[in-house]
């Protein structure tokens, strides 16, 4: 989880600096390389925070809870195509507020998501090595994550 954060704060910073170029060296014009540089910021947060929400996800596959957690992926990924529909009928053509509409309901679903599994107890047992330890500290673990 730790390393997710570090190694994506490169990837994050870059992007929202250089989207604008990246997008004309594709060989689009201004007008798209200027839209898509105002949606990378928002969409980059919701990038950003959403690794939370994979790992609870992946944590839930390996405990037994798969069906739950792939029934709340349906949602999420159903909730987020309602969204952009909407959007789209409400004549909105400012991609950074398609973005922020993303990046809100990334944050809102794992939110939701992290306090009903607290709130049904399948961390119990696995708080400890979750919240309270500090993996960077394993090295084995670290060169296995890394190679």
């Amino acid at each position: 989880m730790i390393l997710y954060f570090i190694l994506s704060i490169p990837s994050v910073i870059l992007w929202s600096l250089y989207t604008y170029q990246v997008v004309l060296w594709f060989g689009f014009d201004e007008e798209t390389a200027s839209i898509s540089q105002q949606f990378a910021y928002p969409f980059l947060i919701h990038v950003f925070l959403s690794g939370l929400n994979h790992a609870i996800h992946e944590f839930l596959n390996v405990t037994g809870h798969e069906n739950y957690s792939t029934v709340v992926r349906i949602l999420y990924h159903g909730l987020q195509t309602v969204s952009v529909v909407v959007v789209v009928l409400l004549e909105v053509k400012d991609l950074y507020i398609v973005g922020l509409v993303s990046a809100f309901l990334g944050l809102l679903m794992s939110i939701l998501n992290f306090m009903l599994v607290v709130y049904r107890g399948w961390m119990n047992k696995y708080w400890e090595g979750f919240a309270q330890t500090l993996s960077l500290r394993d090295g084995r673990a670290v060169r296995t994550v890394l190679v």
